[in-house]
């Protein structure tokens, strides 16, 4: 019983082999080599002859199931007694055992490993096809899995699962020949496609065409305006007087030329073109913004925005020099500024707004730029358009400089992650690790690429507060993370991003307890830098406190001052209190603001708590208002990692105290927090 001998680890002797085969686990031989079994095409077919079969795609997973299925239930049962020594590694041929196997057909080798049912354990990660070549490589060498196949296959052809083996229609192939030469015509056709770049400049120069047509036109249409004016002079000149007539005919020729200059001139030619340029057209720079990865943006180097200087002033252009302005303007080098932006739009705006009667045919609005002597540049409103994503490109470009500076830093950092901060990491952690992941994981994405996502609930759809809540729908980008990296700002993205994952994750908290969003709490106490009056204040309230469950007794949040300040708030219905957490310890009207709007919120709260526990008859208790401020921050920017830090510890029933002096640590371990989480959620919904 050579199957037995191996299952209870024991090896045969060579003589008992029979052949090239081993009797379902090799033989001695078999064991002793090391060198790989190769299934070539022609063995491959053998195999896939004895079942039946045409191509190994054949071989479906339920396939190989019921083939380890019989051939396990025959080796259980000649162990007998002896079932628990059971195991596929003394199952597996020794011909497979402690070699790769590999064949043309297939694109990984196996070894003995993955001779396992796909079930099994071991088997995490080899996916289908490696366990087909283990299966024809069993086959191959054992003249028992062998067996086990054919019967397998036999079976399944007699339920009608499979079919057998049928000589190939040779009317396929001519099938297969056209579709090949359809397919081949298309890819030649696709080939001969002109690129992007190409459309882009076959539509500028069809563009150009046309408006040279129009001002073409319309130099003709003033010409002839200028004969019928000129004969007109001359006609009133034979019946005036003779003073009369000479004036008449200077003030038509005066008319006519203003008018022909107006059409085809342009002011002159400076000293040279102007210096602060870029290295390539907008047009290329807006198509870089979207397809270049944060490894390469954060390598360039910013480009030149004009100075404040620069003079933009509304020009009517029209003939030559409209068809040379629309040329130059494909390739325009600079950039303005962001209120030399504004301010070239608003010009433009009110250009085509006051002019009577509209822009003439064969005319069109342009904005010239001078700056000292140098030669003006003309862009249109789409020249703008342009110029505006480009500058959007060039704050990425600073802003990503600055966070691979500020991240490399860390990279060579000897110190480890505060114990205190692992409610962030999710365990110890090195600072130079932590770095390198954050830095490997943003090289690699594009600039409009979300880091951080959680879906909004759809049309429809049962969901409960706690799986979306007032987070649905929000996202966090490569901007925010870059942003993140300056000591002085931190986007409400990022914080909401992070707040979204505190609220998915509160299961320190014996009493329930509502995480509000940024958002939520500015909707009643200060949008940007504008106070929230007591009306629209209270009508947010309630549509906040509709958001959460009735049961809900305590309310966490982040609230901003004056768009220059982060504090943290807790609202605790039972005791009555408020607290407002400030890093800072400064005092302000803004501030007092703020904490009397967090009066209106608990009032409103606890009477709605009150209503639906029956006791809105009880009197409504004295709040008390309770200041803290430590741990201080040392410095003028950390203001949103410790509010944040607060509100995560007052959840989680941990210490803040410890955090004091941990400093840019915090603001590295909420970037790795939220690029972890986010793609978790995306590995998720991928699966």
């Amino acid at each position: 019983m050579a199957v037995t001998a191996c299952l209870v680890g024991t090896s045969r002797t060579p003589n008992e082999s029979g052949g090239d085969r081993d009797d379902g686990c090799g033989s001695g031989n078999d064991a002793a080599s090391s060198a790989s079994v190769l299934l070539g095409k022609v063995e491959l077919d053998k195999v896939l002859f004895m079942g039946g079969l045409e191509s190994k795609s054949q071989i479906t997973c339920g396939d190989m199931a019921d083939i380890f299925s019989r051939a396990g239930g025959v080796l259980r049962e000649l162990l007998g007694k002896d079932v628990r020594q059971f195991s596929w590694a003394r199952a597996c041929p020794l011909s497979l055992m402690r070699n790769r196997s590999s064949s043309p057909s297939f694109s990984h080798p196996v070894d003995d490993s993955h001779f396992a049912p796909l079930t099994n354990r071991s088997s995490a990660g080899h996916g289908v096809d490696r366990k087909r070549l283990a299966v024809c490589v069993a086959a191959h060498v054992s003249s028992f899995y062998a067996m086990v196949l054919e019967k397998h296959f036999a079976a399944a052809r007699a339920k009608g699962e499979k079919k057998r083996l049928r000589p190939k229609n040779p009317f396929d192939e001519a099938k297969k020949v056209r579709a090949m030469a359809r397919k081949r015509a298309r890819s030649e056709a696709k080939s001969t496609r002109p690129s992007n770049k190409q459309l882009i400049a076959e539509a500028t120069d069809a563009k150009v065409r046309q408006m040279e047509t129009k001002a073409a036109a319309a130099v003709a249409a003033a010409a002839a305006a200028a004969a019928r004016a000129v004969a007109a002079a001359e006609n009133q000149k034979a019946a005036a007087p003779a003073s009369d007539g000479v004036a008449a005919a200077a003030s038509a020729a005066v008319a006519v030329a203003a008018a022909v200059a107006k059409a085809t001139a342009v002011d002159g030619a400076g000293r040279g073109p102007i210096l602060h340029t870029a290295a390539e057209p907008l047009w290329a720079l807006e198509r870089a913004a979207s397809r270049m990865r944060m490894d390469q943006v954060w390598r360039r180097l910013s480009v030149p925005l004009l100075p404040h200087s620069t003079v933009a002033s509304v020009v009517l252009l029209s003939g030559p020099a409209l068809s040379s302005a629309a040329r130059a303007s494909i390739s325009v080098l600079v950039i303005l500024s962001r209120p030399k932006l504004k301010e070239a739009f608003d010009a433009l705006a009110t250009a085509e707004r006051t002019t009577v009667g509209g822009v003439p045919v064969g005319h069109e609005l342009a904005v010239m730029l001078t700056l000292g002597e140098h030669d003006a540049v003309y862009v249109f409103s789409s020249t703008l358009m342009q110029m505006s994503s480009v500058f959007s490109f060039n704050e990425s470009i600073l802003s990503s400089n600055t966070f691979i500076s500020w991240v490399g830093g860390f990279v060579s950092s000897t110190a480890h992650m505060p114990a205190v901060l692992s409610f962030l990491t999710g365990e110890p952690m090195a600072v130079a690790v932590m770095a390198e992941e954050i830095r490997t994981d943003m090289a690699g994405r594009l600039l409009p690429d979300c880091v951080w996502a959680l879906p909004g609930a759809r049309r429809g759809e049962v969901t409960t507060e706690r799986q979306v809540g007032a987070f649905g729908g929000l996202s966090a980008n490569v901007q925010d993370v870059c942003d993140a990296g300056q000591r002085e700002f931190l986007s409400n993205a990022l914080l909401d991003g992070s707040l979204a994952e505190m609220e998915q994750r509160k299961v320190a908290c014996s009493l329930p307890v509502a995480v509000l969003s940024t958002s939520e709490s500015a909707s009643f106490t200060h949008i940007v830098d504008e106070e929230v009056s007591m009306e629209t204040a209270l009508s947010a309230v309630l549509d906040v406190l509709e958001s959460w469950d009735s049961s809900v007794t305590q309310f966490v949040m982040l609230v901003n001052i004056g768009n220059v300040h982060w504090v943290s708030a807790t609202v605790s219905l039972l005791p009555g209190r408020v607290v407002l957490y400030d890093s800072s310890r400064d005092s302000s009207r803004a501030k007092t603001h703020i904490i009397w709007r967090l009066l209106l919120f608990a009032h409103q709260a606890e009477m709605r708590w009150r209503a639906t526990r029956g006791d809105a008859s009880v009197a409504v208790h004295e709040w008390a208002v309770d200041g803290v401020n430590t741990p201080r921050q040392q410095d003028p920017y950390k203001c949103g990692l410790f509010a944040f830090a607060y509100i995560w510890c007052y959840v989680q029933g941990q210490d803040l105290s410890s955090l004091s002096g941990v400093g840019d640590q915090l603001r590295l371990s909420l970037i790795f927090f939220v690029l972890k989480c986010g793609g978790a959620r995306l590995k998720k919904q991928c699966t």
